[in-house]
């Protein structure tokens, strides 16, 4: 509920611990606390559509953190990985 958390006090609902919730993630109810909120959740829902998942602390970053079947790259090496495992895997 984005909405009624990025919303001045006086125009959400009564019954929302926003400035409970903000103060969870460490952010104030002012305006700039209340976008930073927003801005951090945007990235983290956008992140975890993408199929992007945190990394563990002791992660070498070095590593993929795509989901099976996402690559990084153009069309092209794609269907270039596709084909080169293509042979390796179904020979």
């Amino acid at each position: 509920m984005a909405g009624g958390h990025a919303l001045a006090a006086g125009q959400r609902t009564e019954w929302l611990a926003a400035e409970e919730a903000l103060a969870a993630f460490g952010c104030k109810d002012t305006v700039g606390g209340r976008r930073k909120w927003v801005e951090r959740r945007a990235v983290e829902e956008e992140a975890e559509k993408c199929g992007l998942v945190p990394l563990p602390e002791k992660m070498d970053a070095r590593c993929s953190h795509l989901r099976r079947g996402w690559y990084w790259g153009i069309q092209a090496f794609g269907e270039k990985m596709l084909k080169l495992a293509g042979a390796v895997l179904w020979a």
